[in-house]
């Protein structure tokens, strides 16, 4: 087994990424999708349209791992630029044909001797895995191949978001009901909703609402920097969507004053044009308890259910801990689906476990 990079932010990255990176992400997405309903997984078109993009607040390196010329497994290191700068960000998926052959162990290796490279301290990883009956979230999920292998190599599980799910068309009698629960509390707001890019004279005020996302939405026992956000982030996040093929409904919430207080945002993909994903939502502290969380989102799932009615599936996710947003979820009529778990862990601990675990196969 051979294992390939390419960092994708020069010439030479993305000549590799034109020759092995649809390969990669097929196995990618094979691995992530592997016992789950594929909701959590983006779409191989669309990985590889942001890596040809490109973002400009991160670095990016995937690795392959090759039999061949079979691509058997994937990883990827992600360096926040501005922001966190002892993290990284990083994945590792193997399809369920080439596992149990010490592939993840490999690509991890790889992932985790890239980040100290590279001087990260701290990595920071997402893993989807189903609800267990019976399982409350905040169990390990022992039995699940990515939470287990986390665990092997010295991660420590820091949060758990649970992604719920509302079927479409959804229960118009609730939705006016709630509708006019809301319109008797938001008084003295206004909501602002449109479809596509933030106008221009909207993005700082777009920026400083994105920027709270990182301080104010819970994180369980993660340890994260808040990050930096500016217009040109917008703008670059808004064209890397747009390459891919999203597109997303966007309702903001404004005071009296004419701040903004509150935002949340409904993304349609044309790869899964069945399926909505919910985007960040945010309701600044003080202004909370006003139920402007459920306004906003019930005036996004109006736009977003007009434009594209072919969506029979809203997907959105909250920390388990979060109760009041689970709330105005379930409220809605969201349900239960699939878990994902944000792992977290030292370079020199994860090191220092395979190295264990060679020297075990060995």
């Amino acid at each position: 087994m051979q294992i390939l990079t390419a960092r994708t932010d020069g010439p030479a990255g993305q000549d590799q990424l034109q020759r092995w990176g649809r390969r990669w992400a097929d196995a990618v997405h094979a691995g992530q999708a592997a016992g789950l309903d594929g909701a959590t997984a983006w779409h191989p078109a669309e990985e590889l349209a942001a890596l040809r993009v490109g973002d400009p607040e991160r670095v990016t390196t995937l690795l392959a791992a090759t039999d061949g010329e079979r691509v058997v497994g994937g990883g990827r290191v992600d360096l926040p630029q501005r922001d966190n700068p002892d993290l990284a960000h990083v994945a590792v998926a193997v399809p369920p044909a080439y596992r149990g052959r010490g592939v993840g162990t490999a690509l991890v290796r790889e992932v985790v001797r890239l980040a100290a490279a590279e001087g990260r301290s701290l990595l920071l990883a997402e893993i989807s895995r189903p609800l267990e009956p019976g399982t409350a979230p905040e169990d390990t999920g022992p039995t699940w191949p990515g939470s287990r292998l986390a665990g092997r190599v010295g991660m420590r599980r820091g949060l758990v978001d649970v992604r719920r799910d509302l079927a479409l068309p959804a229960d118009l009698e609730r939705l006016t009901r709630l509708r006019q629960q809301v319109r008797a509390r938001t008084g003295g707001y206004a909501l602002r909703v449109w479809t596509g890019p933030t106008p221009p004279e909207d993005r700082a005020r777009m920026a400083v609402l994105s920027a709270r996302m990182s301080t104010d939405a819970p994180m369980g026992d993660l340890h994260l920097e808040p990050e930096v956000w500016d217009e040109a982030r917008v703008v670059a996040g808004e064209e890397r969507a747009a390459a891919q093929g999203r597109e997303a409904v966007t309702a903001v919430a404004v005071d009296a004053t004419g701040e903004w207080v509150g935002f949340t945002q409904l993304v349609h993909s044309r790869w899964t044009p069945d399926r909505l994903h919910q985007g960040d939502t945010l309701v600044l502290r003080r202004h909370r308890g006003r139920r402007l969380g459920l306004a906003l989102k019930l005036a996004a799932l109006e736009e977003a259910t007009s434009r594209w009615p072919q969506a029979r599936v809203v997907s959105t996710y909250n920390a388990a801990g979060n109760a009041p947003m689970i709330a105005v979820n379930e409220a809605m009529g969201f349900r239960p689906a699939e878990l994902l778990e944000e792992w977290q862990g030292s370079v020199e601990d994860v090191l220092r476990a395979v190295g264990t675990a060679d020297a075990r196969a060995g």
